[in-house]
Formats: C-alpha cells, sequence, structure tokens
C-alpha cells in the first residue's frame, strides 16, 4: 500500500465511522494504532491518527453521504487500479468486522446499514457488484451468502461439506481456512478460524483476519505441509475448465551422439491451468526437453503421454492441441502487426469465414495489449516500430491465435529487459489461467518471475533432473540438502523478494582442500541431486490421466487457401520492399539497354 492508497483508507474509515455515528472512537483509534504499527512500523503512527483524527472532526459538519464520499471516491478511480481499489475495500471492511462498528444487516429502510454503506461505496468505486458482495460476506463469514461460490475454497483436515463450495484436503490443520478468489481484481483473500499456529512468511495468522494472497507467498504451520498459492488457485480454477489436458512424461531421455548432451531420466506431470518452469544452465537440455515433449523429437527411451494417449505414436492426432514458440521469432519484417497475425490465422483457421478470423485477430491484439500498434510495421533490426516485449507478445499472439491446450515457449525472455521479461511471463501466467497448460524455458528467471510459476524443473548438468516441485519449495529443498543455517527461510522476510540464483549457487557449490581454497570439483555431483530428486519421485510418482482428447478449433487451410494465403503475404513483403522494387524495376530496362549496346548489329549498306 503506497502513501495515496493509505490516505485513501484513513478518509474512507473515517467518514464511514461519522456516517455511521459511531461511538466506540477510541476503540477505532486503538485498533487503527495496531493496523499501522503491524504494517508499516512505529514512525508513522502518531502522524497517521492525528491524519485520521482531521478528517474525522472535518467530516463532522459535512455531508458525508452526498459529498464527502463521492469526492473522495472520484479521487480513487482517477489514481487506483481495480486490483488496488480492492484492496482498499478489504481493509475497510477487515477493520469494520474486527472493531464490530455495527453488526451486518440487510434492512431496506436503514440507508446507513452496514451491507447498505459497503454497497453505496462498492458502487461509487466502480467495483463489480457481485465479486464486492462476494468479499463482504466472505468478511464477515456468512459463506452461504456469498453469490459466487464457485470462487470459494474451504482447506481443511475434513470436509465440512457445505454444497458448492470446493475443498482442499491438509492434514494438521486445526479449524479452517477460507479462500476467496475476486475474478475481477485477481486477488486471492483467506481466513482462518481455529486454533493451530499458522504463519504467512513467517508471520502469525491471527483468526478471523482477512490476509491477501499473493504468488511468492506460503502458509506455514506445525506439522502441516506448506499451502502455496499456486496450489489454492488451480483448485479454485480447475473446474472453470471445461476440457483439461494431461502431459505426463516418464523417464525419457534423448542423447546426442556427437557430443553426448541431452536430456537423461526425466518425469513430470502436468495439468491445464499449470505455467511450467524449466530452468538450468546453459547447454544442460532445456530446449532439447522442449522439443521432445512437444514431439519434434521422439524420446530415445520413456514415453510422453497426453491424457493417456502416446504422443509420438499418433503425432496428427495432437497437432491442433500443441503450439510451440521458438526462441527466434517467425514474424514476417515488411508487413504490420495486423497483417503478420492475420495471415498466421488464415493459415491455420481454414474453417472459418474471413470475417470472424478478422474479428478474431482485432480481440487478440486488444487482449495482449498491441491493437494501438496494429497498423505499425515489425521492421528489420535497423528500424525497428516495435519493442523487444512487443514483438515477443506478437509471436505469442501467433501461436495462441487458434487457441492451443498446450503451449511450449522456448526461451521467450531472451535479449528483453528485466521489464519487457516480466511483462511477457505475465502473459504466459494470463494464458495458463485460462485454462492452457504452459511450459516455458528459462536461464535466468527474476525473482517475480520465478513466483509466477505453478512449478519448475530444475536440470543441471548432464541433462539430469535434480528437482520438481513449487518455485519456493525448491529453493528449501537445496538449502536443507546444503544444511544452510537459513535453510527454513525461502526468500525476503518483510519483503517476499526470493533469489532463483541460489538454487544454482548451491547446486554447483564447490568443495575446499585441506588448504582451505576451493578446487575444481563440487561439493555434490550431478548424479548425488539427481538421485535424491528419484527417491522424492519414488515417494508420489506422477500418474497420467486417461481422459477424452478435447476438441480444437484448429483446421489447417486446404491447398488452395494456403496458396492464395502465401501468394498475398510474398506479394505485400516484396511490394513494401523498396530495394527489391528498384531491382525488380530498374534492372530489366538497364540490362536491355546494355545488351542492346553491346550487341547491335546493322547491316552494310
Amino acid at each position: 500500500m503506497n502513501e495515496l492508497m493509505l490516505k485513501s483508507f484513513l478518509q474512507l474509515l473515517a467518514a464511514i465511522v461519522v456516517l455511521r455515528k459511531d461511538d466506540s472512537v477510541k476503540i477505532i483509534r486503538k485498533y487503527l494504532e495496531n493496523y499501522i504499527e503491524k504494517n508499516f512500523g512505529k514512525k508513522i503512527i502518531k502522524p497517521k491518527l492525528d491524519e485520521f483524527n482531521s478528517y474525522f472532526n472535518e467530516y463532522q459538519v459535512e455531508d458525508v453521504k452526498g459529498i464527502v464520499l463521492p469526492a473522495i471516491s472520484k479521487i480513487v478511480n482517477q489514481q487506483f487500479t481495480v486490483k488496488q481499489k480492492f484492496l482498499i475495500i478489504i481493509n475497510i471492511i477487515n477493520f469494520y468486522s474486527s472493531v464490530h462498528m455495527g453488526a451486518l444487516n440487510s434492512s431496506p429502510d436503514d440507508d446507513e446499514s452496514s451491507d447498505s454503506l459497503f454497497s453505496h461505496l462498492a458502487h461509487l468505486l466502480n467495483l463489480n457488484h457481485d465479486d464486492f458482495l462476494s468479499c463482504m460476506y466472505f468478511s464477515f463469514e456468512q459463506l452461504h451468502n456469498v453469490p459466487l461460490k464457485e470462487n470459494l475454497l474451504i482447506v481443511a483436515d475434513q470436509n465440512p461439506e457445505i454444497s458448492d463450495i470446493k475443498f482442499y484436503e491438509r492434514k494438521g490443520i486445526k479449524g479452517y481456512l477460507n479462500f476467496l478468489y475476486i475474478r475481477s481484481a485477481n486477488i486471492l483473500v483467506f481466513r482462518y478460524v481455529g486454533a493451530s499456529k499458522l504463519e504467512i512468511n513467517r508471520k502469525p495468522i491471527f483468526s478471523k483476519q482477512s490476509y491477501v494472497f499473493q504468488s511468492g507467498i506460503l502458509i506455514s504451520g506445525r506439522d502441516i505441509d506448506p499451502i502455496y498459492y499456486g496450489q489454492v488457485q488451480r483448485v479454485i480454477l480447475q473446474q472453470n475448465f471445461s476440457e483439461s489436458v494431461n502431459l505426463y512424461a516418464n523417464g525419457i531421455s534423448y542423447v546426442y551422439k556427437q557430443t553426448e548432451q541431452g536430456i537423461k531420466n526425466v518425469s513430470i506431470s502436468a495439468n491445464s491451468g499449470e505455467l511450467i518452469g524449466i530452468i538450468g544452465g546453459s547447454g544442460v537440455g532445456k530446449s532439447t526437453l522442449i522439443k521432445v515433449l512437444c514431439g519434434n523429437l521422439s524420446p530415445q527411451q520413456g514415453e510422453v503421454l497426453i491424457n493417456g494417449e502416446n504422443l509420438h505414436n499418433q503425432w496428427n492426432r495432437f497437432k491442433g492441441l500443441i503450439g510451440v514458440m521458438h526462441q527466434e521469432e517467425n514474424l514476417v519484417e515488411e508487413l504490420t502487426v495486423f497483417e503478420n497475425l492475420y495471415h498466421s490465422a488464415k493459415l491455420s483457421l481454414g474453417n472459418l469465414p474471413d470475417i470472424e478470423i478478422r474479428k478474431l485477430v482485432e480481440n487478440k491484439l486488444f487482449e495482449l495489449e498491441l491493437f494501438d500498434y496494429m497498423h505499425n510495421r515489425v521492421g528489420p533490426p535497423e528500424d525497428r516500430q516495435l519493442s523487444g516485449g512487443q514483438r515477443k507478445r506478437l509471436a505469442i499472439a501467433m501461436e495462441i491465435i487458434r487457441e492451443p491446450k498446450i503451449l511450449f515457449a522456448d526461451e521467450p525472455t531472451s535479449g528483453l529487459s528485466s521489464a519487457d521479461s516480466d511483462m511477457v511471463m505475465r502473459v504466459f501466467k494470463n494464458i495458463a489461467l485460462s485454462g492452457t497448460l504452459v511450459i516455458v524455458n528459462i536461464h535466468q528467471p527474476s525473482s517475480e518471475v520465478f513466483k509466477l510459476f505453478d512449478s519448475v524443473l530444475v536440470i543441471d548438468k548432464g541433462g539430469l533432473p535434480v528437482f520438481m516441485g513449487n518455485p519456493l519449495e525448491a529453493i528449501l529443498h537445496f538449502k536443507y540438502i546444503s544444511d544452510r543455517v537459513d535453510k527454513d527461510q525461502s526468500g525476503c522476510e518483510s519483503c517476499g523478494t526470493v533469489k532463483p540464483d541460489q538454487i544454482f549457487e548451491l547446486i554447483e557449490e564447490q568443495s575446499v582442500d585441506e588448504l582451505g581454497q576451493r578446487s575444481t570439483s563440487r561439493k555434490f555431483s550431478p548424479t548425488h541431486w539427481h538421485e535424491l530428486y528419484i527417491e522424492s519421485i519414488n515417494e508420489s510418482p506422477p500418474q497420467p490421466k486417461h481422459q477424452p482428447l478435447p476438441k480444437t478449433i484448429y483446421l489447417p487451410a486446404s491447398i488452395k487457401k494456403q496458396f492464395v494465403t502465401f501468394f498475398k503475404r510474398n506479394f505485400l513483403t516484396k511490394l513494401r520492399n523498396k530495394e527489391f522494387l528498384f531491382f525488380a524495376l530498374a534492372l530489366p530496362p538497364i540490362l536491355s539497354a546494355l545488351i542492346s549496346l553491346f550487341l547491335r548489329y546493322s547491316i552494310p549498306a
């Protein structure tokens, strides 16, 4: 929460206290003092309490509902995103429910009843009505009144069997962890009711308090397995995927004879809605693994199954389900953004009419924030009209225009700035949330990118896999094996930043000789790390899921349509190539003149 958000929170809170005519102002101030200290530190307690008192005294003589609330809401709407506005309203409702400023009621004749007041505020802030009601009733633990029950999840030791609410079992929890996914703001909120001592990033979780659950954060407790953001999000969203896929690889190996490089004994299982990261140093076989998993290479050992059916034995059945984004962008530099995507769609969506394809292309450009650049030429390296991030997003659009169920990306952030890399990876995360299984090969992920992954596969030298699981768990795993003092910490406790490079530092840590000098040999060999990986796989081996293959809109264009599309694309390409046009138009007459000059012949008189 930044300074402006905190100011808006204090203003709205003061306005609501005045409007409710609450007589427990001293309790409110005390709770506000505790809230500020817990979230922002002791230094700003006095100035912020003085600021709250100033607003409270000012609003005593003003029309709060008719003037003050609309004025504050107008500023908030101009400054903040939907997510930020929901964070403000969550804090206010959380504050309200904690100090019991009034019971939640639904009296239609009382304009200042709790729910009427909050509904009025939500209307002023232009918040989605159903999401707001879900948030309000969730905060007051009235789950039966939540309108969007499909966005609720209860995590507990035993299933309470509440109708229409999903359940996720976690042994050892005394009580219930209730989660709510606010779809319009992409926020996950949770409350705990029970006696277990739980922590969120090593800070205590208090019963009957609302907390925002973000990627890179875990809920832990004594004698319970950690609960990760990706796990909860997948369980809530999984039933919204009408047709899901399961990719299962069992002990696959592929080694190049000339170099002995490749991958060895890789086993993974991934499902729709997941974003999987393949990380490792250069030359460890990440790209080779992508090629095997997408069907471009057949494994020398093991098998790859999609929904229980062998990928390499029935390749034609899976072509429409798989999309592959290569490291080299397959863009035509002379064409515009729209034309690149349009011609790609014409080739892969041959069964759709032209007007529908154009509409689909425009929608996809709008989704990926490329609509304003649709008439810009891609351009050559020396005259590019698009940034590196925009080019990558266009390349992504060319793959997802036909809605593949599994999308592979080979080094999609290569050559991009940190900001562009984060944006591209968030695009992949959104694609995964829509129900696509996304598998990305990445070399050096930043902290934010690393936390976006639902699972990571770490590959060591020689193509040996050494870990498969949650990203935060990966850091803890290698710290534990290396016996680090901070082996129970995955990242910074205050800011949540993690260091993915720690994984490679721990894997490649060198041993020390008797003189205290670093030797050339590693403390733990790749084989040792791989054996630990095999042990963890054997404890809970992944299993293939046998289910019908999903339908796809992919239908290649006919030979005639392909010829017409390629002809039009090449014609536009040549027409916009000035050098080609010059030589094509100027060379024939020049050559004709030269030939006629040297070969002229006249008949003697």
